[in-house]
């Protein structure tokens, strides 16, 4: 998010990444930064990402959409329905549909957090929009939300393309023994997903005591966030 300087961050003390002078990785600037990249990585597991490239006009049109498909009635947004497999992550989920765990195995302890209150929230996913990709997106009828798939695309795209000209490079760039371009093959395909997230506002009180319940410990890999409190 390139208007990274707001009230959001002014008192993070989390590391921030800022990619204006990354150019084509060859300088030595660019190793700087790919320096600090890595050991965000490495040593706090979060990093805001500043400078990125990414329009800020598709950033705001992307938020300003997302806001306008989760103020839709329930039956509006279910046109675009999630599939039923649940690793099919595409299309609308409602609110308290979701139970996010992740690294459980055992039985008894995947069955104690699916006894739990479900995830308080309200998301919808989609990726790249080839028809070859392996997962097609679902969206929503063009007369619900005229523009939301040309716009998402686009947003998309622009991730993407930062994604591959400057994020996976400085990375491959500040890791010790790696080579360049090391993560590109991994990421041939263009197998990625942006997930839109609205978390509902609800009295503390209902989460304290289990009746409502927010996402379990998770890995987020790459997050937009508009300067507001919560998401």
């Amino acid at each position: 998010m390139d208007n990274i300087n707001g009230g959001l961050c002014a008192d993070t003390t989390l590391p921030v990444i800022d990619f204006s002078n990354f150019g084509d990785g060859t300088s030595a600037e660019a190793k700087e930064i790919a320096d600090k990249f890595y050991v965000a990585c490495r040593d706090v597991g979060f990093a805001y990402l500043a400078n990125t490239g990414i329009p800020q006009d598709k950033v705001d049109t992307m938020f300003d959409l997302c806001a306008k498909f989760f103020n839709r009635p329930v039956e509006l947004k279910q046109r675009a329905p999630h599939p039923p497999e649940g690793w099919k992550h595409r299309g609308y989920s409602g609110i308290g549909v979701e139970q996010v765990s992740q690294m459980v195995f055992d039985a008894d302890e995947l069955a104690k957090i699916r006894s739990q209150a479900l995830d308080f929230k309200e998301s919808f996913d989609f990726g790249n929009d080839s028809e070859l990709a392996r997962l097609q997106n679902v969206w929503p009828p063009e007369e619900d939300l005229p523009g939301f798939r040309e716009h998402a695309v686009a947003f998309y795209r622009a991730c993407r393309e930062f994604q591959t000209s400057k994020l996976l490079p400085a990375l491959a760039l500040g890791i010790p023994g790696v080579p360049e371009g090391f993560f590109h093959e991994y990421h041939q395909e263009a197998d990625n997903q942006v997930r839109l997230l609205h978390y509902p506002a609800a009295p503390a009180e209902s989460f304290l005591n289990g009746e409502k319940g927010r996402i379990n410990a998770h890995t987020v890999r790459t997050t937009l966030q508009p300067v507001t409190l919560g998401l």
